[in-house]
């Protein structure tokens, strides 16, 4: 039975239902990996034009997921968010079902596929994105991201080597399998969650719109995380062609999950520097070193493109990408509540899903594009074009963050992280 509250918790410490959501986002997170990393090569793998199959696959999958976020969100708002949450992993389990029974024909259904992906995407993520808000109190949620991100890291260490091995020792289908045993697991964990929602809560755009306008010239600070939003979504195409960068140049799953675990275990590294040694609003350095460091990189690897390169490419990008992620989540579940806006949490985070999904779907229809235009004599070299474009995104987004943060200490809204 779902409670009913009328204000933040007061509480300051983490509860079980937060460490609930942690251990059942990292068993998540698994699958995650396997679909982002091992089902792209694997379509990469049975692929006569890959640009084109993952373009479809990716596009139909944020299409679907930005829609069905926005449908979702109108119930979500009157409901007990963890109904939908354990819906999402249902149909996530159904999913990974569908890859193992088509094998290769997955090839033939990438549209499906990507459609039926996006809608248990739209799931979790609408249903995560409100409970982390509501159940983690705010003096929290600092640690909150923190523990979400070296849990991610550890996962992103040990399952791609796993899985990576398994695929070329035996087959994608045996991963499959084990990946859907995982998604059982996720389910039991997910009911030790207890959510909560916002006395007579309702999805209303216009109130929201409304609420954003009374806060007179600090609605900036609300719009702008929408607008932002948009950028990282963008940025989501780089991940899917470093795996295929990763594929030309070693054509084993194993080294693809073995290059992915040790750069995320340095990019771990990194991110305990950031919270030891900076601090929300005075990052300027720091946000201009990765905005260089990630821009050097990827043209050093468009232009001097062999094995060496590569992997220091992917140190660079890995360590770099931890720095915005992070800054950017803990501004997201944080700004509503500085101004006390409960009530409006389910819409704020449903404009910033669906801007997200719109610029995504946009990328990866460009890539198809590509794909089409080039042909398969083209692909490796749409490849590069289409990760130099991308990572573009990466130092203007950086630099809005910058001045995001300035703006929360011009308004005395600094809070350490």
């Amino acid at each position: 039975m779902e409670e009913i509250v009328t204000k933040e918790p007061q509480k300051r410490k983490m509860k079980l239902s937060n460490y609930a959501m942690l251990t059942t986002h990292g068993i998540n997170l698994i699958i995650s990996v396997f679909v982002s990393t091992f089902l792209v090569s694997y379509i990469y793998s049975i692929s006569n034009n890959y640009i084109i199959n993952i373009g479809l696959f990716y596009c139909f999958n944020y299409l679907c997921m930005g829609v069905s976020y926005y449908i979702i969100s109108m119930f979500l708002d009157k409901t007990n968010r963890v109904t939908f949450y354990r819906i999402a992993i249902v149909i996530r389990t159904i999913f990974i079902l569908c890859v193992v029974f088509l094998g290769r024909k997955l090839a033939e259904l990438v549209i499906l596929a990507g459609l039926l992906h996006g809608f248990s995407e739209a799931c979790y993520w609408s249903s995560y994105n409100i409970m982390k808000n509501e159940l983690v109190p705010n003096s929290c949620m600092g640690s909150y991201a923190s523990l979400q991100i070296v849990i991610d890291k550890v996962v992103n260490i040990v399952i791609p080597i796993i899985l990576g091995k398994i695929i070329d020792a035996d087959s994608f289908k045996t991963s499959a399998i084990i990946v859907l045993c995982v998604a059982v697991i996720e389910m039991v964990f997910s009911f030790l969650i207890k959510s909560k929602r916002p006395e007579n809560s309702s999805f209303n755009m216009r109130e929201f719109i409304s609420d954003i306008k009374q806060l007179g010239e600090k609605k900036s600070l609300v719009t702008d995380i929408i607008i932002y939003g948009g950028v990282y979504g963008v940025i989501t195409m780089i991940a899917p062609l470093n795996t295929i960068l990763i594929m030309l140049s070693f054509n084993s799953n194993f080294s693809l999950g073995l290059i992915t675990s040790l750069f995320s275990a340095a990019s771990m590294v990194f991110l305990f520097i950031i919270k030891r040694f900076t601090k929300t609003g005075k990052r300027t350095l720091l946000y201009i070193l990765v905005s260089v460091f990630s821009m050097l990189s990827v043209l050093m690897v468009v232009i001097f493109t062999n094995k060496i390169i590569l992997v220091i490419y992917m140190l660079i990008y890995n360590i770099c990408t931890v720095s915005h992620a992070y800054n950017y989540d803990v501004h997201r579940n944080r700004v509503l509540k500085r101004f006390s806006m409960y009530d409006d949490i389910a819409e704020f985070q449903c404009c910033i899903e669906c801007m997200m999904e719109v610029a995504r779907a946009f990328t990866f229809l460009v890539m198809i594009i590509v794909g089409v235009i080039v042909g398969i004599s083209g692909m490796a070299v749409a490849t590069k074009v289409l990760l130099v474009v991308s990572m573009t995104m990466l130092p203007i987004f950086n630099i809005g963050l910058l001045f995001y943060e300035r703006r929360l200490k011009k308004f005395n809204l600094i809070e350490e992280n």
